[in-house]
């Protein structure tokens, strides 16, 4: 029987990360039989685990920690994945604020389970937006400088650079973030890919099969400024039930109360890092994203169907207090649902900051 491939692919929040897996396990599927996906979370109530498992991927999920704290739930996901399913491939997503993934993670699987599968060159998926935002010349953010540190290490450690959302630039914006990345991260592969629209995603598969990992040096990590980004950040992960006398489209109410949270983070001047939404009724399904204040949100998914009830998760990662967040969502949730006649409960909410990122292992390279 052969092993198992594990492949991790890293990034910022809201660089595309899922919508990157579902279009490389849709792209692998036709090569390979069996493909898993192992999400990652601080909290529980994930949209990403719901968004993979109704595309139909295999999907299990390491909550209350990133990985390389959780190292433990998730090597036992991996072994449960090989003894349920033997998967030709298991792609695994970690937190999106998390970094130092090869003393963390690489190392302690390639020397502890080595026998049990084998590990593909880490891929760090990049939005260009973010890329010009952080490390362009002049490059201005609303976000304090231990997030640029936290973003430019995630880069640094990566063995693959791709940079997603290209469909989105112009022909001159691609050419700028490639330059960046080539001046700042020159030893790395790059590669250029649409996650939304299946472009270029072969082309990250070769790169994947092409590419060594090469383990020879670790990078260095000051845990006190990485603990401080990850504290800046506002953790939100909401689930709710609707309900209504009279038939109502889950998208609709999804995409009024992103735009509605939206308004209200661009009037404190707060920006985004990721809101993620997933809204689902026995007859319609999406999922709505926003990466910034200046962005568009992104919406995948039937708006069109109506029903009497439907549940809605919300993932929030947002630079403000934690209860200051949590109060915008209820508000924002509490005016919609009375202006709409629809009754909303079973609210389940975690709402917090992530603790200082305590590894179980950081191995330096033999």
């Amino acid at each position: 029987m052969s092993k198992s491939k594990v492949i991790i692919i890293g990034g910022f929040l809201g660089a595309g990360k899922t919508t990157s897996i579902l279009s490389l396990a849709k792209f692998l599927q036709e090569r390979y039989k069996n493909i898993a996906v192992i999400t990652n979370d601080q909290g529980s109530q994930l949209v990403d685990t719901n968004f993979l498992a109704r595309e139909g991927i295999y999907v299990k999920e390491v909550t209350g920690g990133c990985f390389c704290c959780n190292y433990d739930d998730f090597s036992q996901k991996i072994s449960q994945l090989i003894e349920e399913k033997n998967p030709d491939i298991i792609l695994s997503e970690p937190v999106g604020s998390c970094t130092d993934l090869i003393a963390t993670i690489y190392r302690p699987m390639t020397r502890y389970l080595a026998d049990k599968f084998t590990v593909a060159p880490l891929s760090v998926v990049v939005d260009p937006k973010k890329i010009m935002q952080f490390s362009g010349n002049g490059a201005l953010s609303l976000y304090p400088n231990e997030i640029k540190y936290l973003f430019n290490k995630q880069i640094e450690e990566a063995d693959i650079i791709v940079l997603n959302k290209i469909d989105l630039l112009s022909q001159e914006e691609l050419i700028t973030a490639q330059n960046i990345i080539k001046k700042n991260f020159p030893e790395k592969v790059l590669i250029s890919i649409s996650a939304k629209e299946n472009q270029n995603i072969n082309l990250w598969v070769d790169k994947i099969e092409e590419t060594n990992h090469k383990d020879d040096s670790t990078m260095e990590v000051d845990y006190h400024i990485y603990g401080k980004a990850e504290a800046y950040l506002g953790w939100l992960n909401t689930s709710v039930n609707l309900s209504s006398p009279e038939k109502f489209h889950i998208g609709a109410f999804a995409k009024k109360f992103i735009e509605l949270l939206k308004d209200r983070f661009k009037e404190e001047k707060v920006e985004i890092a990721h809101l993620k939404i997933y809204g689902i009724s026995n007859t319609d399904g999406i999922k709505a994203s926003l990466t910034g204040l200046s962005e568009n949100v992104d919406f995948s998914g039937n708006i069109s169907q109506s029903d009497y009830s439907a549940t809605m998760i919300i993932n929030a990662r947002i630079n403000i207090d934690p209860e200051r967040l949590k109060a915008y969502v209820v508000d924002v949730l509490e005016d919609i649902s009375a202006k709409r006649n629809i009754l909303f409960n079973n609210v389940k909410t975690e709402c917090f900051m992530p603790k200082q990122p305590t590894p179980k292992y950081r191995m330096s390279s033999r």
